[in-house]
């Protein structure tokens, strides 16, 4: 009684099959040109994400937790303070490690515990005071801020749009200086790229606060490249 799904499967890869290898046929038997376009659209971020790391230690390493939940938890409530509606608060991380020191390696000198706080937020305005209200509340390290912009996907097919205006473009050209003529276009290949977050990485501070933390925000570079064939006559 399972017979007939395995046909019906076997007849699904003979079509694609017969299907790619018609295309490929019918493909060499055409006069054809082939170009690539690029192309990049430059764009303001709307959305930061800063990580605070609130580390504590002790010899013990119950009290080097308690120590950590009492400052992670006085660090949540002064963002939560200062933050608006739209922006979000989490505990992305918490570990407890042994330190070892060099004159024994198999029994511990101390505990740290590491609790890590992500702040999201479209108030890009008060980024600086974000991490000076961070270090005042015992947050001890800045693992750094990324931005992104939430509407990326219409910035890629804004790229994508212009990459292929500039690959048919090339292609006039290329048929006009070889003489010939552009028939239809035949094929587009489109393999959208995901956009790098832009990071800035920020040292570890030992003070208790930064007073009036500077940030400069960059542009997001978003591109699109598209594979194009046609035919000419």
């Amino acid at each position: 009684m399972f017979r007939r799904p395995l046909f019906t499967l076997c007849g699904v890869f003979l079509f694609i099959i017969i299907a790619s290898t018609a295309f490929a046929e019918d493909l060499s038997k055409l006069a054809t040109i082939t170009v690539e376009g690029r192309a990049r659209v430059m764009v303001a971020p709307n959305v930061a994400s800063i990580f605070f790391s609130v580390e504590t230690n002790d010899l013990r390493a119950q009290e080097a937790v308690r120590q950590n939940a009492v400052r992670t938890g006085r660090l949540l409530s002064r963002l939560k303070d200062m933050a608006g509606k739209e922006s979000k608060l989490k505990t992305s991380g918490f570990s407890v490690s042994p330190v070892y020191g060099r004159e024994n390696r198999l029994r511990p000198r101390g505990y740290v515990a590491r609790n890590t706080v992500t702040l999201e937020t479209k108030e890009l305005d008060k980024l600086g005071a974000f991490i000076d209200e961070a270090f005042e509340a015992g947050a001890n390290r800045l693992g750094g801020l990324t931005f992104r912009n939430d509407e990326e996907a219409k910035y890629k097919r804004q790229a994508a749009i212009e990459a292929l205006k500039q690959a048919l473009k090339d292609a006039e050209g290329l048929a006009s200086a070889a003489g010939v003529s552009i028939k239809r276009v035949f094929k587009i290949t489109y393999g959208p790229r995901d956009v790098p977050a832009v990071r800035h990485y920020l040292a570890r501070a030992e003070t208790a606060a930064l007073a009036k933390t500077p940030v400069e925000i960059g542009e997001l570079r978003i591109e699109a490249s598209v594979h194009v064939i046609l035919e000419i006559e």
